[in-house]
């Protein structure tokens, strides 16, 4: 395995073990090799957790997307970064879609979806989820519901 690889490769392990500023110094150290979509996709993860750039990093991991349809761990981390960007319902359409993927069931994305929680049933069901009763009586269950916790 060259130098290059195994640079590569622990980078992405610093990105899996959490250790998000260690593997952007790793990854930029020396160009990585942008043509393997799963190091691009933790690089972008990397960005977006420690810079806050969700921006350049949902557009780096969807073209890690383009480049492998059909690993997870890209979905994964397109996920946690529509998720750091305030995109829940993009997030979950995502993970949804990684989770069909060969893999998918064992790559976090069932115990990420998991954690974001389920939305509850609208107050009035006479009235879609998006209107302005539904809203206000949500919210102010949701304050109540905290309050008693």
């Amino acid at each position: 395995m060259t130098g290059d690889r195994i640079r590569l490769r622990k980078s992405m392990d610093q990105a899996k073990a959490g250790a998000y500023g260690e593997a952007i110094d790793l990854y930029e150290t020396k160009e990585f090799n942008e043509s393997d979509p799963e190091a691009i996709s933790y690089y972008a993860l990397s960005i977006a957790t420690v810079d806050g750039k969700v921006r350049k990093a949902a557009k780096l991991c969807h073209d890690a997307w383009k480049l492998d349809r059909n690993n997870p761990v890209i979905y994964h981390n397109l996920g946690k970064i529509y998720i750091l960007a305030g995109r829940k319902k993009e997030a979950l359409k995502v993970l949804k879609k990684g989770l069909q993927k060969p893999g998918g069931k064992d790559s976090g994305i069932a115990t990420l979806i998991n954690s974001l929680g389920r939305r509850r049933l609208p107050i009035l069901s006479m009235f879609p989820r998006e209107s302005r009763t539904n809203k206000f009586l949500g919210s102010l269950t949701a304050k109540f519901h905290k309050g008693n916790s």
